[in-house]
């Protein structure tokens, strides 16, 4: 069994990817299944990479977006089955056994996730889907009690989305969905994918034994003023892609009149200028059916 782990590099810090590549490695070993690793490079990768990693390097060092760079490394891996890693994460030691006696992953029509585990605590929205900030304050609650007894009985189980990160998959399924939209250029393709599989008739599945930890890093000001821009970008096109033109203005709507109370109630510097950067996206969206997707050289325009 041939395994290709993918990871998308931008701008990330030498020893943060070799521990989780380690990490990756360990588990490999202990299960005695073959991975290869690649790493797309987004930006910000050394030359000696390739070395210094023991990994296939791809990518010029441009900035293509979180889907359209996996969709690179797709294309690249060999392994018959992929497995996506965020740079900041790590696999338990036993992570790919769980993923073995789960069997289920290993079949043709199946996406399976990983439980992921951000700072020591759970991930509750990463099997979800939600179109607008009141049904996302409405069902979590549920969702994280839900999450619970799923963790507790240690099954698996199907659900409605699978995050990027952690998902695991058939390369020639992965491949005939695309596997992400380039339209989408750091959030929301993981749902879209979710969404477009569970159309088709691919099953979609969490195995809450097979853990991945993330540690939440902290952005720079820019860094952050730019996320919050491809993530409204992110949830105008999902909802504009699988709701409908209507239900588009209506989630346009929704998310204006939350950052503009959030803008008035906010005094600190940093979320107010997240929330300045929500409300220039929105803007670039006005009424239209559809933009172009979202690109960090539209921050100089």
């Amino acid at each position: 069994m041939n395994i290709s782990v993918i990871y998308v590099a931008y701008n990330t810090p030498h020893e943060l990817i070799a521990t989780s590549i380690e990490s990756v490695r360990a588990a490999a070993q202990a299960a005695e299944v073959t991975t290869e690793i690649l790493i797309v490079n987004n930006g910000g990768l050394i030359d000696s990479s390739e070395q210094n990693f023991d990994a296939r390097v791809i990518g010029d060092g441009t900035n293509l977006g979180f889907g359209q760079a996996v969709n690179q490394g797709v294309a690249a891996a060999s392994g018959d089955y992929i497995l996506l890693m965020n740079p900041d994460s790590r696999t338990r030691i036993d992570f790919f056994t769980q993923l073995i006696n789960s069997k289920i992953p290993f079949t043709a029509n199946a996406l399976t996730g990983a439980l992921l585990v951000n700072n020591g605590v759970p991930q509750v929205h990463a099997y979800n889907v939600w179109f607008s900030s009141i049904a996302l304050a409405l069902k979590k609650k549920r969702w994280r009690a839900q999450l619970a007894e799923w963790i507790t009985a240690g099954q698996l189980v199907s659900v409605d989305r699978l995050c990027g990160a952690g998902l695991f998959g058939p390369r020639r399924l992965l491949t005939e969905l695309g596997p992400f939209d380039d339209a989408f250029f750091l959030y929301g393709e993981d749902v879209d994918l979710s969404l477009r599989a569970k159309a088709r008739g691919a099953s979609l599945a969490l195995i809450p034994t097979a853990v991945i930890e993330h540690e939440a890093g902290t952005s720079s000001l820019k860094a952050s003023h730019l996320v919050e821009r491809a993530r409204i970008d992110a949830h105008l096109r999902l909802v504009s892609i699988h709701r409908g033109y209507l239900a588009s203005l209506l989630a346009r709507a929704e998310s204006l009149i939350v950052t503009l109370a959030g803008t008035a109630l906010t005094k600190s510097a940093s979320p107010r200028t997240e929330r300045l950067a929500r409300l220039a996206e929105l803007r670039r969206w006005g009424l239209r059916r559809s933009v172009e997707r979202f690109s960090p050289t539209m921050m100089a325009r």
